[in-house]
């Protein structure tokens, strides 16, 4: 049995190659292009506090914001929400396509937390539920070490 505190690089590499083939090409924080070796998947909610290597954490990022966060935590405003919302977009599409690796998380993600089953049908409520999930994770984390703050602007 695999450790649950170690990352699943294979998830993260397969995460990588999607979204390269799907089109997220720009850092999550700060917008730029990313090309080639500066392409870094970051995870949303810091690894060391949510150990969780799904799509819904795992984010397109430039090394240099890579790097800045850090294991931060990130609030929320409304040019992240935006870019979150066009990753689990592409993301959910690719569901239509019958991509095992999304579906996989999704269904874990419900049963788990939502304690229900996903329609991958509604895509908007879907990226809905997981951006209000990440604010709640990302507010309680923020209650407990409220020093660890990033933000993005």
């Amino acid at each position: 049995m695999e450790n649950p505190l170690e990352r699943d690089t294979q998830a993260i590499t397969k995460y990588k190659e999607l979204y390269q083939k799907i089109g997220l090409n720009c850092c999550i924080y700060c917008g730029k292009l990313i090309k080639g070796e500066e392409y870094h998947l970051d995870h949303f909610l810091p690894w060391c506090r949510m150990p969780v290597d799904r799509f819904w954490n795992l984010y397109l990022a430039c090394k240099e914001c890579n790097l800045k966060k850090s294991d931060r935590i990130l609030i929320l405003n409304e040019t992240l929400i935006g870019n979150i919302k066009k990753h689990l977009k592409s993301c959910i599409k690719e569901l239509l396509k019958e991509q095992a690796l999304v579906a996989r998380d999704l269904k874990l993600l419900y049963k788990q937390t939502f304690n229900s089953e996903y329609e991958y049908y509604n895509s908007e409520q879907i990226t809905e539920e997981i951006i209000e999930y990440l604010r709640n994770l990302s507010m309680n984390l923020l209650d407990i070490i409220p020093e660890h703050v990033f933000s993005v602007t």
